[in-house]
């Protein structure tokens, strides 16, 4: 009874100590939590104000680049000539970020790209640029856009005299910058972001505070010290960075002001300390939740502690008996097993086998050092390594443990689980420990498998329109959305895809949504399918995907159908994939696409009696186009004829640049060597007369044509490079008869 009471008495002590510290300890975790998330906050605050700067210094450093190549493109091209001046601000402005790409002359007056007209003759940038410098205006009324706050970039142009003949520049507002630079805090997404002058003004304003129209005003109307508002006000005049705090309808708000030295002006982030609370009222449910089960668990473990002492030395003398009897049954009914059982001394670190079984891993019956001789053998890998010592190591300490050791025998990965079971005699002491070792590789393969399983199960319905469990061989649904079902398959097929798909594409989707076409694929060992179409919704058709995974390896009749909106990534797929077929200049194929095509549809034609028609062209005088008016010029004229060239043809030809001004065609279904020569001759005069053309600027001319050699399929050749070679040389024939002009190649 004295041993009860002093183990009452210390259960009590432990107890009342253990919750005093609990107390404390959580009061102190919910400040420093509080004053580490101030501390991120301000430190993000200020690195995105520092990014909004470097992003706005990026954006004005471009804007300078691209006004000094439509500088050359207008000392070059224009001869100051107002109308095409006019024609490159336009191309001008839609390549940049200005809201205007404008010109004026020496007196002042000028014109922009939306062709307004006016006259800044007073305005210093102007004045600055005629000096021959680049001119950054401060923020300023526009006087094209109601007063609108602008800034103005503004370089000088010079004639071949190297004189200033005029300036160029360029109107761009705030909000085109805030547009560019969006970014958002990384801890949370009610940040505001706002531009200010030096006097305070609000360039750009947060939505939330349009009342205010001067800063100083808001912040008066805050809880904030006028002395901290004066010293903010100091720093702003003096061009220094820094950061605030203010309290407005309980809530902190935390901000960083820093200077731009392109726009002459600050940006300043702020944000309010909601999300702090928030988190902390969140740590401190957590908290005291677990605070709960901690002290709970504590209670529960004193009071088994307390019942522990009472009954350890009984239940020791039990077991102990129940050991002594057991243990002859267990080493005979062990040699009738697949385990194998033995014996280890803790103090000689010997092992000794009890059974008749040897594996790779315990291949001796005595094996003296014990666990470090398991690990001379090579054969356990590197992690599992440290489980075995902590196994041996730590057996002491313990009743009963046990650790699954991997090992790679002759190429073969093995797992055994290995279990010691100390024996204790009458006074508690370590008398004997008996190990059990058992081949566990089938049984970890398949949790690994089944972990494989569950691991794409959850990500293959994480954000599924639908998906449900089928077995193919009853032909019917199990779940649907996680639901019990029991619907027919057929059924469901034809609800939720048949009837959404348009009628053409029905006979290629009953066949790949078959219960026979699915079981002969998954028979075949096949993991999944994965089936892409387009379905139609309230008028509005978009891809889908419908990947149907195979549930069991056991069972290839259990599957999975998940489909999923692969609508903006198919788009995203097929835009990238036009893309990369394009010319980046005319929109037609490029030179490998059209190769590639022209080949597929030759080869495919094999099969039938139609002809085709292989057409190289390219332009006559081309090179003198870019000679005298520039390859600026020349491209326009290769946009031109590419547009020639898609209006003549059907949808199904074929056309691409080859590059420079080669081009290549080929014409599909032609029936018969009539129709040929026909069509040939038709299409060939019609591009030539829509294809000669005279182009005129600065009172130059130069005429250009077009010169055709062509091939016909199969005849001539059934490859791209045979046809190309024959209509190469039939082209030549053309330029060297007097160019303007078609031919059919003959052997």
């Amino acid at each position: 009874m004295g041993g009860d009471k002093r183990v009452k008495q210390f259960t009590i002590t432990i107890f009342v100590i253990a919750s005093i510290i609990n107390i404390v300890s959580f009061f102190s975790f919910q400040e420093s939590i509080r004053q580490e998330e101030i501390k991120h906050f301000k430190s993000e605050l200020k690195g995105y104000a520092k990014h909004k700067v470097q992003d706005t210094k990026l954006i004005i450093d471009g804007m300078v680049n691209r006004l000094e190549e439509t500088k050359k493109l207008i000392e070059e091209k224009s001869n100051f000539e107002e109308d095409v001046i006019k024609r490159i601000l336009i191309v001008a402005t839609r390549m940049n970020y200005f809201n205007f790409t404008s010109f004026a002359y020496s007196d002042g007056k000028g014109f922009d790209n939306a062709d307004q007209r006016f006259n800044i003759l007073d305005r210093n940038y102007f004045k600055k640029s005629m000096e021959g410098k680049i001119g950054i205006s401060g923020v300023i009324s526009s006087r094209v856009e109601n007063n609108k706050p602008v800034q103005i970039i503004s370089i000088p142009t010079y004639d071949k005299n190297n004189k200033v003949v005029g300036v160029l520049f360029g109107v761009f507002d705030f909000q085109t910058i805030e547009k560019i630079t969006n970014r958002k805090v990384v801890r949370a997404g009610k940040n505001k972001t706002y531009i200010l002058t030096y006097e305070g003004e609000y360039i750009t304003k947060p939505e939330n505070d349009l009342k205010y129209i001067n800063f100083w005003n808001y912040l008066s109307n805050t809880k904030i010290s006028k002395k901290e508002i004066r010293k903010i006000k100091r720093n702003f005049l003096n061009k220094k960075e820094g950061e605030f705090s203010y309290v407005k309808e309980n809530i902190t708000h935390y901000g960083y002001y820093i200077h731009v030295d392109d726009i002459n002006c600050y940006i300043v982030t702020e944000i309010g300390d909601e999300s702090i609370k928030d988190y902390i009222k969140l740590i401190n449910r957590l908290a005291l939740k677990d605070e709960f089960l901690a002290i709970t668990c504590f209670i529960v473990m004193l009071l088994s502690i307390f019942l522990y002492f009472k009954k350890t030395n009984r239940e020791i003398r039990e077991t102990n008996r129940k050991i002594d009897k057991n243990m002859d049954i267990m080493y005979k009914a062990a040699e009738h097993s697949e385990k194998l059982i033995f014996t280890y001394d803790n103090k000689l670190k010997e092992i000794v086998v009890k059974t008749r079984k040897v594996n790779p891993l315990f291949r001796e019956k005595i094996i003296i050092a014990g666990p470090k001789k398991l690990i001379s053998y090579g054969v356990i890998v590197p992690e599992s390594i440290e489980d075995l010592k902590r196994l041996f190591d730590e057996n002491s300490n313990k009743k009963n443990s046990e650790a699954d050791i991997k090992i790679i025998y002759k190429g073969k990965e093995i797992w055994y689980n290995i279990a010691l079971y100390n024996v204790y005699d009458e006074k508690n002491i370590l008398t004997d420990t008996i190990g059990v070792v058992d081949d566990v590789t089938e049984i970890k393969h398949r949790e690994k498998e089944i972990k494989r399983k569950l691991e794409i199960y959850d990500k293959l319905v994480e954000n599924a329109i639908l998906y449900a469990k089928v077995d193919l061989e009853e032909g019917i649904l199990l779940e649907v959305n996680g639901k019990e079902e029991s619907i027919s398959f057929s059924n469901f097929i034809e609800i939720n895809i048949l009837k959404k798909v348009k009628s053409e594409h029905l006979p290629f989707l009953l066949e790949k949504f078959s219960i026979k076409n699915l079981i002969e694929n998954f028979n075949t060992g096949k993991e999944f399918l994965e089936i892409e179409f387009i379905i139609e919704n309230k008028g509005i058709y978009k891809w889908v995907s419908c990947v149907i995974y195979r549930l069991s390896l056991e069972n290839n009749n259990r599957v999975l159908f998940v489909i999923n909106d692969i609508d903006q990534k198919k788009h995203k797929e097929l835009e990238l994939k036009r893309r990369a077929e394009q010319d980046g200049l005319t929109g037609l194929y490029n030179a490998e696409t059209s190769k590639a095509k022209i080949t597929k549809a030759i080869m495919k034609n094999n099969l039938s009696d139609e002809k085709q028609i292989f057409i190289l062209f390219d332009l006559d005088n081309y090179k003198l186009i870019n000679d005298t008016f520039g390859h600026f010029y020349g491209d326009s004229v290769l946009i031109d004829v590419s547009n020639i060239l898609k209006s003549k043809l059907r949808s199904n030809d074929i056309v691409g640049r080859l590059g420079g001004d080669e081009f290549v065609i080929l014409l599909t279904n032609v029936n018969s060597d009539f129709d040929v020569e026909k069509l040939a001759e038709r299409l060939m005069e019609n591009l030539r007369k829509s294809l000669e053309k005279t182009y005129v600027q600065d009172g130059k001319k130069v005429k250009i044509s077009g010169s055709i050699g062509f091939a016909i399929a199969p005849d001539d050749g059934v490859t791209f490079e045979t046809l190309y070679k024959k209509a190469d040389k039939a082209l030549y024939q053309v330029k060297k008869n007097g160019k303007n002009n078609f031919i059919r190649y003959r052997d």
